[in-house]
């Protein structure tokens, strides 16, 4: 039996992700095709040239998503191969939240339908470039943004307008152990670190 203040905190969790029905309502899109997603009002970021990806391997990820001030908790399977990037993204509580499947232009999308908008998709891929390009190859690839960084310090900015500030942390190959992004203009933060399985 649930007690109240279990049931109030489920509740209360259950409507700050908003996903209430999460489990009997889903939104489908199968094979989308998707040559750009945006980084930006007027930027975007094309994917023609981001292929093969450069490492292999299964990762654990532990995402702390903070949205408009709501602060969410999930874990995501991240695995890469050549010409293949797959996430799936779930609780304890709830599942399966999302089920991304991107190949060279496609995408596959299985989600919950409340689900956020910054954890739609297009932002998804994007801010896993953005963190993980090489910042020639980033550059090379994003329309009406540039790319700089410092160190660990990435700053994807349109003229003055900052779209991404990215600290990354440890490297493992291709993938960053540690991981902040913060998107100013959709108001979200992105804190991200990640254990290789394979």
């Amino acid at each position: 039996m649930v007690h109240v203040k279990q049931l109030s905190f489920l509740i209360m969790i259950t409507g700050a992700l908003g996903l209430m029905g999460c489990e009997s309502t889903k939104q489908n899109m199968a094979d989308k095709q998707i040559v750009s997603v945006p980084v930006g009002n007027s930027s975007q970021l094309s994917l023609a040239q981001v292929w093969p990806m450069p490492a292999h391997g299964s990762f654990l990820q532990k995402i702390t998503a903070t949205v408009k001030g709501q602060q969410h908790t999930f874990s995501v399977h991240l695995t890469m191969e050549d010409l293949k990037l797959e996430m799936i993204a779930f609780t304890e509580v709830y599942g399966r939240l999302y089920h991304l499947i991107w190949t060279p232009g496609k995408i596959y999308w299985n989600a919950c339908t409340d689900l956020a908008d910054a954890l739609q998709p297009d932002n998804i891929i994007a801010d896993f470039l953005l963190t993980h390009l090489p910042l020639e190859q980033l550059n090379a690839s994003l329309v009406g943004a540039k790319a700089r960084q410092e160190i660990e310090h990435r700053i994807v900015e349109d003229k003055s307008v900052i779209l991404r500030e990215i600290d990354r942390k440890q490297s493992l190959q291709y993938i960053w152990k540690k991981v902040v992004i913060h998107n100013p203009q959709l108001d979200y933060k992105l804190e991200i670190e990640s254990v290789p399985l394979s």
